[in-house]
Formats: C-alpha cells, sequence, structure tokens
C-alpha cells in the first residue's frame, strides 16, 4: 500500500547470546549426533501452521528413521499436537519444551540440525533469524520475509498450506545432511553482519538521515 514509500528496517538481534557454541541440549534429551533434530520454536497455534508441521512430521518419520522432532512454544494446539504425534511422543521421537525467556533460547536452537517455520502468514520471523544466528538452517512457507532469506541459500521454501510439500522438502533435507553445516555457515554470516543491533542502529541512522536530507 504505501509503495515506495515504505523502508525496510532490519531486526536486531544480540550476536553475543544468538551465536554457534557446543551444548548439551541433546545429550539431555537422549539425542545424539546421528539424529536429525527437526525444530521449531512459537506459538503453537494454527497460524503459526504447527498442525501443518505435525502431519508433515509424523509421514517424514515413516521414511527417515533417523528424524526427531524439537518443539519449543505453548499454545493452543498442543492436544492436537499430542494427538496427530502420540506413536512419536511414546516413542522419544518428538520433545516439546513449553515456553522459556529469550535468553535461554540459544540453547535450544542449537540442539537442531534445521528450524522450520510453517507459518500461513509471517512477516520476518524472529525464530528463522535467530535460529540462523546460531548457525541453524531453515525450512519455511514460502510467505513473508522467508522468501528474500531463502536467497542466501541458508535454507529451503516449501508450498504454503501444504503439509506434503513440507514433508518432502523434509525428506530432501534428510537425505543431503551433508550440506547442513555449509548453509549454517552462510546463515550465521548473514544474520551477524544485516540483522545484529548495530547493522540495525546504523540503518536507522541512515533512514534518518535520508529522510531529515542530512548529508553530514
Amino acid at each position: 500500500m504505501l509503495g515506495e514509500q515504505a523502508t525496510e528496517l532490519p531486526l536486531g538481534l544480540d550476536g553475543d547470546v544468538f551465536r554457534p557454541a557446543p551444548d548439551s541440549v541433546r545429550e539431555q534429551l537422549g539425542w545424539s549426533g546421528r539424529e536429525l533434530v527437526i525444530g521449531f520454536v512459537g506459538r503453537l497455534d494454527l497460524i503459526k501452521g504447527v498442525d501443518l508441521l505435525a502431519s508433515a512430521f509424523a509421514n517424514v518419520a515413516r521414511a527417515v528413521p533417523e528424524a526427531r522432532l524439537l518443539m519449543v512454544g505453548s499454545g493452543e494446539e498442543e492436544a492436537r499436537l499430542r494427538s496427530v504425534l502420540a506413536k512419536e511422543f511414546a516413542s522419544r521421537r518428538v520433545h516439546l519444551q513449553p515456553r522459556m525467556r529469550q535468553e535461554d533460547l540459544p540453547r535450544w536452537y542449537r540442539a537442531m540440525d534445521v528450524l522450520v517455520m510453517p507459518s500461513r502468514y509471517e512477516t520476518m520471523s524472529n525464530a528463522v533469524l535467530e535460529a540462523m544466528a546460531c548457525g541453524v538452517p531453515f525450512v519455511a512457507s514460502a510467505v513473508g520475509g522467508s522468501r528474500e532469506l531463502v536467497k542466501t541459500q541458508a535454507g529451503w521454501l516449501f508450498t504454503p498450506e501444504s503439509a506434503s510439500s513440507l514433508a518432502q522438502v523434509l525428506e530432501a533435507v534428510a537425505a543431503r545432511r551433508d550440506e547442513l553445516n555449509c548453509r549454517g555457515l552462510r546463515a550465521t554470516r548473514h544474520v551477524h553482519e544485516r540483522y545484529s543491533w548495530a547493522s540495525s542502529a546504523q540503518r536507522f541512522e541512515e533512514i534518518i538521515r535520508t529522510r531529515l536530507g542530512v548529508t553530514a
């Protein structure tokens, strides 16, 4: 609606908090480096597409025995998730961690091999940026800012509203695990260069200077 009058101001995050580092969450969950840990961080509600993720993972779990699902969040869809994935919860292939403080999230991101953001609607997902900053590539629905972030080659997109498309992409990721580290490095570099607090502050200053006509 605003057209050329709209100017992007990137979100900022603390690069000293959200960064790659060793952690022990996998060990606490009884998972090793052999498992493919698919992650989600956010509200457990329909707009976030958690029902799509549950359906997709139920299929992926049958095709990829080493797949695990780590979800961090709380919300009204929790009962549905536990019902759809009852067998996977029982076999400890799914772990659901309740919503937590922001400063505690990096440890859980680092336990993931790939973050999934299956949103039906999204502007620019904080969770995707935080995961990328921690060295975790992403799989996201082709909505909002994810369509720009995928240009960094740090992730993959799937068709919005399609659990089957998501499952196909996740199975492809499982077959190409050797790419995850490279994509994770790209993710960290991009976010720390463009979305750090310093970068956002600099961009904000540039916007103000431009609008006020200040050249100094």
